[in-house]
This record gives structure tokens, sequence and C-alpha cells, in this order.
């Protein structure tokens, strides 16, 4: 069964967010983990090679670093930690031992940013008619 979900703006949409949840990484078929699942609000960035989360997300979820690594944006390079997750997305989205990197966001409106490790994963749409914008995804099951 396909899963997914379309969000429609009041207008043109500058910003494409959805809220989405996110907890340690663990194997749902084993049961629902202790300490739950956290809502925050992503940002869909097209341009972000993989997937980002805050340090207050690293500390509200308890993560534990697996690794480090060098994340590259516009403020430069800098050294940091990627940690696994489950990340919950609107319409029963959910993509289970997600590596995601730890960024520094402080001067966004957001704690969480979708890169193209999950993007590409499904199916990816936007459009404006009518100055509305409208976004979608769709992750398709296998055949």
């Amino acid at each position: 069964m396909d899963r997914g979900f379309v969000v429609k703006g009041g207008g043109v949409m500058r910003i494409l967010q959805t809220p989405c949840f996110v907890s340690e990484s663990f194997d749902p078929a084993d049961g629902e983990l202790a300490c739950g699942r956290i809502q925050y609000e992503a940002t869909w960035d097209t341009g972000a090679g993989t997937s980002l989360i805050t340090q207050r997300i690293v500390n509200e979820c308890g993560l534990k670093p697996i690794r480090s690594s060098k994340l590259q944006s516009v403020s430069g390079v800098q050294k940091t930690e990627v940690y696994l997750v489950n990340i919950y997305l609107p319409g029963n989205v959910l993509f289970c031992k997600i590596p995601v990197v730890r960024g520094d966001f402080s001067h966004g409106r957001w704690d969480r940013i979708v890169g193209m490790d999950i993007i590409g994963a499904g199916d990816f749409s936007v459009r404006n008619r009518n100055s509305v914008t409208e976004f979608s995804f769709t992750v398709r099951e296998a055949e």
C-alpha cells in the first residue's frame, strides 16, 4: 500500500514544512519504544543531501552519536555527529534507522531538515496554481 500526503498552502509557500515525529532508532516490529516519539516542525530541502536535526532533538530524544562527520553548509565546513533515528511523517510514512546529521540552525525556524536521502526515496512534487502552493510526498510499496 502506498503511503503519503498532500499539503496545500493558503497562498504561495516560501518554505515547505510539515510536522514530523522523531524517536530513537528501533524496529517497530519489536513494539513501541519506551520513550515514545516527539513532534517537531520539519522543513523540506532539496538542496540538502542528507537529513539534519538540531541539538534540541538530540537532547530531547536522548540520542547517542554513532560516528563523527563533517557537514558542508553555507556557513562552511563544521565537525558534527551522526545519529540513527526513526522519522514519522504525515500519511503514515515511516523511515526507520535513518542516519541524520546534527546541524546548527540557530538562525532557522525549524528543528529538522528533510533532505534528499528521504525525498529521493519517494515521489515528491511541488506546484503553484492560482497563487496557491501544493506539495506532496508518496512512498510506493515494492511490487
